[in-house]
């Protein structure tokens, strides 16, 4: 779809669409207003379950919740990606839902030039089990990659359980930023690894990854997470590149 508004989807089985790059089970571009996505399932899309790319407009409201992304292909990529670039605005709200074997995020928002971000993530399942796995995670990012982002991001990443990640189980990164940029959230009550089950919080990098670049601002609350059997840190932080400024406060996490 393309400039739609108000798109609600209940119910709705999308299984195994495409065989290339760049094609998805949804696949969005501006999508505005408001929608609610409700007891979907999308599963084995060669490169996205799902994508949404806005490059301007108001994406008011988008909830998801009651549903499940699983196995993309082996050149996939994402299970849910919000991309906001140009001008756009976009929130969304993504709650009770499982992710599985994905090769690349789990879930991503990516924001670039102006675009401003509004996410929360919680109460979701993320397991592993894709055989050429990449990521298997949570990525919240502003900018990678392009520089002079002058947006905002805010995220609150809750309540969810995660084993099988690859990279980082969570990972939020200002990237290349302008001092007008700012990157604002909370990562509390995440269960991340298993007891007894080795390196199920992250194969190869840190149970939490919180990074700061350039010249804005990344304030963020790490709080009441419990992080086991990570392949190095369970909280990881970063801040280079630049004159920015990194404001944390951690707290009560095993």
């Amino acid at each position: 779809g393309s400039s739609v508004t108000g798109l609600s989807l209940t119910g709705v089985q999308i299984t195994s669409n495409g065989d290339a790059a760049g094609e998805a089970g949804i696949d969005l571009s501006n999508l505005l207003g408001t929608s609610t996505w409700s007891g979907i399932t999308v599963s084995g899309s060669a490169e996205d379950n799902v994508v949404i790319r806005n490059s301007s407009g108001v994406l008011a409201s988008l909830n998801v919740t009651s549903s499940a992304f699983s196995n993309n292909s082996a050149i996939g990529n994402d299970g849910f990606l919000m991309d906001a670039s140009g001008t756009a605005s976009m929130t969304v709200s993504v709650t009770n839902s499982t992710f599985a074997a994905h090769r690349g995020d789990h879930f991503q928002a990516a924001a670039a030039n102006f675009g401003v971000l509004d996410v929360v993530f919680s109460n979701n399942g993320l397991s592993g089990g894709h055989a050429t796995a990449l990521g298997q995670g949570i990525t919240i990012s502003a900018a990678t990659g392009v520089p002079g982002y002058g947006g905002t991001v805010d995220y609150n990443i809750d309540n969810n359980t995660i084993n099988g990640s690859i990279l980082s189980a969570i990972t939020a990164n200002l990237g290349t930023s302008d001092p007008d940029a700012k990157m604002r959230g909370t990562i509390s009550g995440n269960t991340i690894g298993t007891v007894g089950s080795f390196q199920s919080g992250s194969t190869q990098a840190s149970g939490i990854t919180v990074e700061s670049h350039g010249y804005g601002t990344h304030t963020t609350l790490i709080t009441n997470n419990i992080i086991r059997q990570t392949f190095d840190r369970g909280i990881n932080v970063l801040a280079n590149d630049g004159n920015g400024y990194m404001n944390m406060t951690v707290t009560n996490n095993q």
